[in-house]
């Protein structure tokens, strides 16, 4: 089942509200608390970022073994749903851009401010892999010899059960050959043959139907074996999915209910200017804010595709 993504998602959602509530009480109301909830946001996004990175990472990697080809066909929705995850994607890679510029380049650094740029990295990261990851989960098909494989399977196992001959029997012979002359044979007993030439004959030809030759068994992998590493794929890739879920949902939290350092950190007003900045943030937010919903959306699609 997907207990394990489940609960791991869950969790981190928790922990998002328990942190959100935290961060609206104390920032502005103090400097030092202003910058230890900045430093406590911090740490808990870079540390969800990591997670989310590696899971979607392991999860490419184990997707890729599958041997699967891109679904290359000119669907307008899955086109759509491509350009949607890539363009609200830039919305928050241009804050990220931004602030790792404004560390670089500012003068005096608070301590706080250098868990950004980690932070700004990972985001970064995270929305690439995230991206490729739903992609090649969505616009996959699947093998097409699927199908010839149980059909292989099935002409086998019958094979299996019976014995195949080349040889025909002698009854077989016998009919087959009054048939084409249109008169009787002579079938296993005739008046002119001493007892013992018959059990003779009989017994060779007892012996001429066991001898019959039989194709070698072929031991093919049965259906169970061939889906034991499917179903620990899908296990993984529907716990990451169900993960990644929830924690999409977990990053969308902050942002929609005005839990937002970007407007609190102060570096970037330095650096760029306050109007630019909250111009530029003005305008990213609500892509990024669109880019969460629209990621949890196409991971359900993931995993009920999986």
């Amino acid at each position: 089942g997907i207990i394990f993504g489940t609960v791991l998602g869950l969790f981190v959602l928790t922990i998002t509200i328990a942190i959100v509530v935290v961060y609206l009480i104390q920032i502005g109301r103090s400097k030092s608390k202003s910058e230890s909830a900045l430093t406590m946001f911090y740490l808990y996004a870079i540390i969800v970022l990591t997670l989310m990175c590696t899971a979607g990472i392991v999860s490419l990697l184990i997707s890729r073994t599958n041997d699967r080809s891109l679904d290359d066909s000119n669907s307008p929705s899955r086109k759509l749903d491509v350009n949607l995850l890539i363009v609200s994607a830039c919305g928050s890679w241009l804050i990220s851009w931004g602030s790792i510029l404004a560390i670089i380049c500012a003068h005096t650094h608070p301590r706080y401010t250098w868990y950004n740029l980690p932070y700004s990295i990972l985001m970064i990261i995270e929305k690439y892999v995230q991206n490729v990851f739903i992609v090649e989960c969505i616009h996959h098909k699947e093998k097409s010899t699927s199908d010839d494989i149980r059909t292989i399977e099935r002409i086998i196992t019958v094979a299996n059960e019976s014995t195949l001959s080349l040889a025909p029997s002698y009854q077989t012979i016998c009919s087959e050959t009054a048939m084409i002359f249109n008169k009787p044979l002579p079938h296993r007993c005739s008046t002119n043959v001493s007892p013992t030439e018959s059990s003779g004959e009989e017994s060779n030809r007892s012996q001429g139907n066991n001898n019959r030759m039989s194709l070698p068994v072929l031991h093919f992998p049965t259906h169970h074996t061939m889906n034991s590493n499917l179903s620990m794929r899908r296990w993984i890739l529907k716990n990451t999915a169900a993960f990644l879920f929830f924690c999409n949902i977990s990053l969308w939290i902050p942002l929609a209910f005005g839990c937002r350092p970007q407007y609190d950190n102060g570096l970037e007003e330095v650096v760029f200017g306050f109007e630019p900045w909250i111009i530029i943030v003005n305008l990213a937010m609500p892509f990024s804010i669109f880019y969460r919903m629209h990621s949890a959306s196409s991971l359900f699609e993931v995993y009920c595709q999986t």
